[in-house]
């Protein structure tokens, strides 16, 4: 079984397209479990119209942020094989299948992706990839350093959400942190094929290549709760 965990928030001019994608390539016993964190706009009602038995929607009146409203849908998934989402992306035709054969020998898989972009004319078009930007690498130092891992194009066994759950207090990062203990186990495997299209707006809640936002100090914080809250839970 495979349980699809999306988050949501006031998501409703890509939503839409992106879950038609997932729908498509799930099976009748598989789940998609939403958490919404607050929307306002008509997002929990398109997500309701959609009346397929698969969507499982969790409301949240207030706002957790991404990290611990991902939690929520994370604690109420089922499925042996977990694949994050976010609500603005598109799948490629092939995502599950190529993740299902990748993860029979690894506990998580990250696979490419290509940027999806608006042009003049209002079309969206693919261009170049995550890994051309930033190939992605093994070993717990040097994703402390500089994280690999992007939630979207993450997919993995049950045995690493038992392991990664509760998040922790205070967590920079949920990706980073379902990476690195992935890579403890030294059983992460990278596909270099891109399985979706990884849009890139305005309205983006998170940029992977764009942290001006994030001055110096503001990442060292981060890197040294991160490599605390890693310490604390696997120090026995």
């Amino acid at each position: 079984m495979i349980s699809v965990c999306m988050i949501t928030f006031q998501g409703e001019k890509f939503l839409r397209e992106q879950l038609e994608s997932i729908l498509s390539q799930l099976a009748a016993t598989d789940e998609v479990i939403i958490a919404d964190d607050g929307s306002t706009d008509a997002t929990i009602s398109l997500i309701q119209n959609f009346s397929d038995a698969r969507i499982h929607l969790i409301q949240c009146e207030s706002h957790l942020g991404p990290i611990y409203n991902l939690e929520r849908a994370l604690l109420q998934a089922k499925g042996d094989l977990i694949f994050l989402a976010d609500q603005d992306d598109v799948w490629l035709p092939q995502k599950v299948s190529v993740c299902k054969q990748e993860l029979q020998d690894s506990i998580l898989v990250l696979h490419n992706a290509y940027f999806y972009t608006q042009e003049k004319n209002g079309n969206w078009k693919c261009g170049t990839t995550i890994f051309e930007k930033r190939k992605p690498v093994h070993g717990i130092f040097k994703n402390w350093l500089r994280n690999s891992f992007t939630g979207c194009c993450i997919a993995f066994r049950r045995e690493l959400l038992l392991r990664a759950l509760p998040f922790p207090k205070s967590l920079p990062m949920h990706d980073q942190w379902l990476g690195l203990i992935a890579e403890k186990s030294k059983k992460v495997r990278f596909v270099n094929e891109p399985l979706l299209c990884y849009r890139r707006h305005a309205e983006t809640a998170t940029d992977l290549l764009n942290h001006k936002k994030a001055n110096f100090f503001n990442r060292l914080r981060w890197r040294w709760n991160l490599l605390r809250i890693f310490l604390q839970r696997f120090s026995n």
